[in-house]
C-alpha cells in the first residue's frame, strides 16, 4: 500500500488520479466514446508536431546532462504523459454519458481517499502508511500530514484537487456537494501548499461581480504564496505584537541564515512584518537563474546536481542540492527555453482549439488553484490533465457533428 521513496508508483505523485481515471473510462464498455477520427486528424499536425518537439528538446537536454539515465527517464515520462493527454482529448465530452462516467469514477476515488483517511486516524498502525509525520516542520506544528497514497502530501492534495474538477458532472446536486467536502476535508488533512490554494478556488466561486471576483483571486493567491515563500518570524499591528519567535537553531549554523536567507523587516504605519524567505522561494529564483546559465536544459531530474544553491528546508537542514520544488522553475531549468517556448505553444494550441466551458465554475475554479499550486513542486505537464479532464473542455466542431453527437445522446 505504501508508495514512497524512489518507487515508480511514488514518483508518479499527482498522475496516479488521472492515470486510474484514465483506465476506468478505457475499460468501461458502452460509456467511453471517442470523437471522430476525422475531426481528430484533420487538426492533429501542429500538436502532434509540438509533441515530438517537446519530446526531442527534453532528449537533447538530457544527453548533455550530469545524470543521464535519469533525464532520459524523465523525457520518456513526459512522451507518455502527452500520450495519455492525446488519449484524454480523444474522449468525447459532447457526451453527457461520458462525462457523468467521469464524474462517478473521480467521486469513488475521492471516497477512497476520504476512507483511508479515517481508517488511518482510527489505526495507529494503518496511520503510519497513509499519514506522514511532520515533527520538526517550521510551518506545520500538527504531528501527522495525510499523503494517502502517495508517497508525499502535495502529490495527495493535487491529486485530489483534480479530481474535484471532475465531480461537477453528478446529477445528485446533494451527493456532488458530499463528494467535494470530502475531497477537501482530504486535501486540506494534507497540511500542504494544496491546502493553501483552496481558497483560490473558494474566492473564484464567490457570487460577486466578474472584477471583483478576480481581485479577490489574485489577492487570496498572493496570500496563498507569501505563505509559501515567506517565513514570519514577528508581526506588528498598531503597537500590538500578535506573532513573535525568533529562528531555529540551525538557522545560525555556519552562518548560512544571515548569509542565504537574511532577515528582512517591512514597516508600514501601523504594521511590522520581520521575516526570511523560505527554501521554496530560493529555488524558485534559482530555476529562473538556472535557465539563464543553461539555455537548453539541464536534463530532467537534474536541477539537483546542475542548480546547487544553499537552502534551510522546512525541517531546519541545509543541503545544496534540492529539487525545484516548483513546476515552473523545473519546466525552465531543466527543459530548457525551447522546451518552455515549445511547451506554451501546445498549451495556446489546445486553448484554441477546444471551447472551455466557462460556466462550469467549479471546474474553472479547480483549474485555478490547480495551476497557483503549481508553485509548490511537481510537473509543469500536470496543466494538460488539468484543462482535458478538470475543466471538462470541449472540441470545437462542425454544427453537423456537434448535430449528430446531440441525436445520439437522446436515443
Amino acid at each position: 500500500m505504501r508508495l514512497g521513496g524512489d518507487s515508480v508508483a511514488g514518483r508518479a505523485g499527482p498522475y496516479w488520479g488521472t492515470a486510474i481515471l484514465i483506465v476506468g473510462v478505457a475499460v468501461a464498455r458502452g460509456h467511453l466514446r471517442l470523437a471522430r477520427i476525422s475531426e481528430i486528424t484533420s487538426a492533429a499536425r501542429l500538436p502532434v508536431a509540438l509533441g515530438v518537439f517537446i519530446v526531442t528538446f527534453w532528449s537533447l537536454a538530457a544527453m548533455r546532462a550530469e545524470s543521464r539515465s535519469g533525464a532520459l527517464l524523465e523525457a520518456a515520462r513526459v512522451g507518455v504523459t502527452l500520450s495519455f493527454l492525446a488519449f484524454a482529448s480523444m474522449l468525447d465530452t459532447q457526451s453527457r454519458r461520458t462525462l457523468r462516467y467521469l464524474a462517478w469514477v473521480a467521486s469513488v476515488l475521492i471516497v477512497f481517499q476520504a476512507l483511508l483517511l479515517v481508517a488511518g486516524a482510527v489505526s495507529d498502525r494503518f496511520g503510519t502508511i497513509v499519514f506522514e509525520p511532520s515533527v520538526g516542520h517550521s510551518l506545520v506544528p500538527f504531528s501527522r500530514r495525510f499523503r494517502g497514497l502517495t508517497n508525499q502530501p502535495m502529490n495527495c492534495g493535487s491529486a485530489t484537487l483534480l479530481l474535484i474538477g471532475l465531480v461537477g458532472d453528478l446529477q445528485s446536486q446533494a451527493l456532488k456537494r458530499l463528494v467535494v467536502a470530502l475531497g477537501m476535508a482530504v486535501i486540506m488533512t494534507t497540511l500542504s501548499f494544496a491546502s493553501l490554494v483552496v481558497p483560490v478556488a473558494a474566492a473564484s466561486l464567490m457570487p460577486v461581480p466578474r472584477l471583483a471576483r478576480l481581485t479577490l483571486i489574485v489577492v487570496v493567491a498572493t496570500l496563498a504564496l507569501a505563505v509559501l515563500w515567506l517565513n514570519p518570524l514577528h508581526i506588528e499591528v498598531a503597537g500590538h505584537t500578535l506573532f513573535d519567535r525568533a529562528p531555529v537553531s540551525s538557522y545560525y549554523e555556519d552562518g548560512l541564515g544571515p548569509q542565504n536567507m537574511p532577515v528582512h523587516i517591512f514597516v508600514a504605519p501601523g504594521l511590522r512584518f520581520d521575516f526570511h524567505v523560505t527554501f521554496y522561494a530560493l529555488l524558485a529564483a534559482r530555476g529562473v537563474s538556472c535557465a539563464l546559465e543553461h539555455p537548453l536544459g539541464v536534463g530532467g531530474r537534474n536541477f539537483i546536481l546542475a542548480c546547487p544553491v544553499w537552502v534551510m528546508s522546512n525541517y531546519g537542514g541545509w543541503w545544496n542540492q534540492h529539487s525545484a520544488h516548483n513546476a515552473y522553475g523545473s519546466l525552465l531549468a531543466e527543459g530548457g527555453l525551447l522546451t518552455t517556448i515549445a511547451t506554451l505553444a501546445f498549451v495556446a494550441w489546445f486553448a484554441k482549439s477546444h471551447e472551455f466551458r466557462l460556466e462550469r465554475r467549479l471546474s474553472v475554479a479547480v483549474l485555478l488553484a490547480y495551476l497557483v499550486a503549481a508553485n509548490g513542486g511537481a510537473s509543469f505537464y500536470q496543466f494538460p490533465f488539468a484543462a482535458v479532464l478538470a475543466i471538462s473542455v470541449r472540441r470545437r466542431i462542425s454544427p453537423k457533428s456537434r448535430s449528430l453527437i446531440v441525436n445520439q445522446d437522446k436515443m
